[in-house]
C-alpha cells in the first residue's frame, strides 16, 4: 500500500503522478509510458493508437489518419477504423489507391504508353521486325485500342 502523495510513474525519471495506471507488471505508469508500453502501436508513425484503428496488409495496424495512399497521401479510411475504399499493395510493399497503383505500377502499353489493367498480347511472326519489343518473337501488350490498329504481321 502506497501514499496518493507517493504514487508516481515507475519509468524512470518520469515522475508524473495524475492519470496513473497499474500495469501488467503490477508496476504504476504514467498515461503515456503505459501507452507506450501495452497498447497496439501504428506500423505508419510508430506511436500508440489510443482510438480507432485500421487493420491492413496482413494483419498489420494504423491509426485511421495514418492509413494513406503512398502516391497521392489520400486517406485509404474513412476514419473511423473502417476501409473506406480498395486499396493495391504496390511493388514496393506500400499501400496506394487503384488510381495511383494504375499511374505507378501498370503495365503500359507499347504503342502508347498508357497503363493498362487489361491488355492484348500479340506475338509477331518470328523473323518479323516491328519494334524493339517484338524483334525477337516476343509478344508485346498493347491497350485494346492499340492493338485493334496493329499491323496484320501481329495475328
Amino acid at each position: 500500500m502506497c501514499h496518493a502523495a507517493c504514487m508516481r510513474c515507475s519509468e524512470g525519471g518520469c515522475g508524473h503522478t495524475d492519470e496513473l495506471r497499474l500495469g501488467k507488471d503490477g508496476r504504476v505508469y504514467c498515461r503515456n509510458h503505459y501507452d507506450l508500453r501495452y497498447l497496439p502501436h501504428c506500423t505508419a508513425c510508430g506511436e500508440p493508437i489510443r482510438d480507432s484503428f485500421v487493420t491492413a496488409m496482413k494483419g498489420q495496424k494504423f491509426h485511421s489518419h495514418c492509413f494513406v495512399c503512398s502516391g497521392c497521401e489520400r486517406p485509404l479510411s474513412d476514419g473511423e477504423g473502417r476501409r473506406a475504399g480498395k486499396y493495391v499493395i504496390g511493388d514496393d510493399g506500400l499501400p496506394y489507391c487503384q488510381r495511383d497503383y494504375k499511374r505507378l505500377f501498370a503495365p503500359r502499353c507499347a504503342a502508347c504508353a498508357t497503363p493498362m489493367t487489361t491488355w492484348v498480347e500479340l506475338e509477331p511472326p518470328l523473323g518479323a521486325i516491328t519494334s524493339t519489343d517484338s524483334a525477337n518473337g516476343v509478344a508485346v501488350k498493347l491497350c485494346r485500342r492499340c492493338a485493334s490498329e496493329a499491323p496484320s504481321c501481329f495475328s
